[in-house]
């Protein structure tokens, strides 16, 4: 059996845009490009960005996972987290792993509550 390498860490936005893109695109209807992803992204630099970060597993970028505050469509007081792990990469515990990374992110912020959508 292999040992895989697992390491999570900040994401950085303009080198893992492009694997991070990859994963998310599995789960759009109709796949965006790069420009439109950090355009989406930019747009929630008025939202102040909690947390972001990716799981890698021998070094690919397999899952990706945000916390934000203040943020539309979501109650005041409120964190929006959103988690994405790559499709050949789900129910393996991968998703769960990015959720407790980021709880202590969504603990020091001290919400009313929050609102997570996992793709996995």
């Amino acid at each position: 059996m292999n040992a895989m390498e697992m390491e999570i860490r900040d994401m950085d936005m303009e080198e893992d845009s492009p694997c991070v893109l990859q994963i998310i695109n599995q789960f759009n209807n109709e796949p965006i490009n790069l420009e439109t992803f950090k355009h989406n992204h930019n747009a929630y630099n008025h939202s102040p960005i909690i947390k972001r970060i990716v799981l890698e597993l021998s070094k690919r970028i397999i899952g990706f996972g945000f916390v934000v505050s203040d943020t539309p469509n979501i109650p005041p007081g409120f964190l929006f987290e959103k988690i994405f792990v790559n499709v050949h990469h789900q129910r393996q515990g991968f998703g769960r792993i990015i959720e407790s990374v980021l709880w202590s992110s969504v603990i020091d912020a001290k919400p009313k509550g929050i609102q997570t959508i996992v793709n996995e």
